[in-house]
Parts: C-alpha cells; structure tokens; sequence
C-alpha cells in the first residue's frame, strides 16, 4: 500500500472543491488539459474508473491533468457542470469543457476520449519504441532491446537531436 500512495504523491491528480476549482481547472486547463472524474464514494462504478484514469494521466507524466471532484461533499460544483449521473468524467482545454462522458469505460476508450478531443496527447513514434523496448528489457529479452533502443538513438541523431557543439 505505501508504493501506491507513493506513487499517487507523485502524480498530477488533486481533489477540487468550490475553493479551488477556478485555479485547478479553468485556469491550468488554459495550459494543459485538465480530465475531471465527478464521483461519490457509495458509487461503486467510480471505484471501477477511478484507477484506469488515474493510470492513464500518470503515463502521460503532466501532458494532462486529473482533478477528482466528490460530489457529495461539492453539489455545487456539481449543479453549476449539471451532473446528473456518477462516474462522470469532464475534458477541460483551454478554459472550457471540450468532451464528457458518463459511466464506466475501458481503459481503450479512455485513451480513444482523449486522443479525439487532444491529439498531440498521441505518443511519437519514439515514445512507443521506447515503451516496447522498455518492454523487452523488463522481460529479459536484451537483444530485442538493445535493436529498439538503438533504432530510437538513430531516430534521434537523424533529428539533430542531441549534444553537438
């Protein structure tokens, strides 16, 4: 239990009330995109959702913010986006909602929710090498990544990436 509330610490997933919804929501969504997951703690159905999006905002390391509103606790929050069903779950970009959904969804179609409504939230190219190669390595199989790791190296050196002087 200690890892994962470690882990939780690290990541850009806060609980937002009347006091700093405007600051955590409207304002960082003008910078980066801010998923809002309005729950309740008797819905069993949030208890579902709630890991799959914290997983998936935690891979995205700070491409795109999580803030978890209880209802319970802020109804006005609540009344104000008009809420009707819980999990529900609110994209904000550049001040506004930009997409929701209600209910339960896989991990797939939450990834889907977001590449629709944010592109650039894709990964490159070299981003999804390394998650393969990272892959391989975690499964022993050093050859195949020690080939992927070099392909992203002869990417990057393609690009000008890197230090020349």
């Amino acid at each position: 239990m200690q890892h994962t509330d470690t882990i939780l610490q690290n990541t850009p997933i806060i609980d937002v009330d009347m006091t700093n919804f405007v600051a955590e929501v409207i304002e960082k969504s003008m910078e980066v995109p801010v998923v809002v997951d309005f729950w309740a703690p008797w819905c069993e159905p949030c208890k579902i959702l709630m890991p799959i999006l914290e997983k998936i905002v935690r891979e995205k390391s700070g491409a795109v913010i999580m803030v978890k509103a209880n209802i319970d606790d802020n109804q006005q929050i609540a009344e104000q986006m008009q809420i009707r069903s819980v999990p529900t779950v609110v994209l904000f970009y550049k001040g506004r909602p930009v997409d929701a959904f209600a209910g339960v969804k896989s991990e797939s179609e939450i990834r889907e929710f977001l590449l629709k409504s944010i592109p650039d939230l894709m990964p490159s190219d070299v981003e999804q090498i390394i998650e393969l190669a990272d892959t391989a390595f975690n499964a022993k199989q050093f050859e195949e990544a020690a080939q992927l790791y070099s392909e992203v190296l002869q990417q990057e050196g393609e690009r000008g990436a890197g230090p020349e002087g």
